[in-house]
């Protein structure tokens, strides 16, 4: 029997599996530009050819990161895609959380909302401004 109240946020609502990956997704683009750094590091530092690693780093990050920006944006905005489910809405995604309570409201606005903002438009501009 659950004994928390209406409303009350349970902590294994806050770490769920649909949340982690949430919270996945919205570093995967540091983790892209993380690992192109290292690898044009290492790979030109044995070819002794460090003089090219910007051009070559700043081409592969916007290649991967245009690669994966409809995969992030369409996973973020999904955090808001709701179901009317026995008369209560509930994330289409995973219907055990339930719309506007408890953790799809902390993810939703301290991880979804944020990565919306910063990579649904700042990978476009990046590219953008690097052009």
């Amino acid at each position: 029997m659950d004994s928390r109240k209406e409303g009350e946020v349970n902590s294994d609502s806050l770490f769920r599996i649909y949340f982690l990956k949430l919270g996945m997704i919205s570093i995967l683009p540091f983790l892209v530009v993380a690992i192109s750094a290292t690898f044009w590091n290492s790979y030109l530092s044995i070819h002794n050819r460090a003089k090219d690693f910007s051009s070559r780093f700043i081409s592969t990050v916007i290649i991967l990161l245009f690669l994966i920006h409809p995969t992030i944006v369409q996973v973020l905005f999904n955090v808001f895609d709701c179901q009317d489910v026995d008369g209560t809405d509930r994330v289409l995604n995973d219907l055990e959380v339930i719309c506007w309570e408890g953790g799809q409201i902390i993810w939703g606005y301290i991880c979804a909302i944020p990565s919306i903002i910063a990579w649904g438009l700042g990978i476009p501009a990046f590219a953008f401004l690097v052009l």
